[in-house]
């Protein structure tokens, strides 16, 4: 398998998975700067993935009846439902972590 060919195959998994989390992500933090911190990014992140969502929503009007949209309604679609879902759990996650460490402080 060539390089790209994995990359994608990995970055197709990761997307998958419902648990993911990102990169220094640490839910046993005792800061709340780091709370705080994920809190906002995961807004951000919420937020453009439901830009996208919409936009591909939007984008399916157009494609009518089409192989083309039965591929957008069945993979990207999908996808970034669940990376919506993904990042409503961390969110919460988070913002009780944040409501947590706030209160021993």
């Amino acid at each position: 398998m060539d390089s790209e060919r994995l990359r994608d195959e990995r970055a197709g998994e990761e997307a998958a998975d419902p648990d993911r989390l990102l990169p220094g992500e640490d839910p046993g933090t005792p800061y709340l700067d780091d709370a705080e911190k994920w809190v906002e990014v995961y807004q951000e992140l919420l937020q453009f993935k439901q830009r996208l969502l919409g936009v591909a929503e939007d984008a399916l009007k157009d494609l009518g009846d089409k192989p083309a949209r039965k591929e957008v309604v069945d993979t990207d679609r999908i996808v970034l439902e669940a990376e919506v879902q993904r990042f409503q759990r961390r969110l919460a996650f988070w913002t009780e972590r944040r409501s947590e460490l706030d209160e021993r402080n």
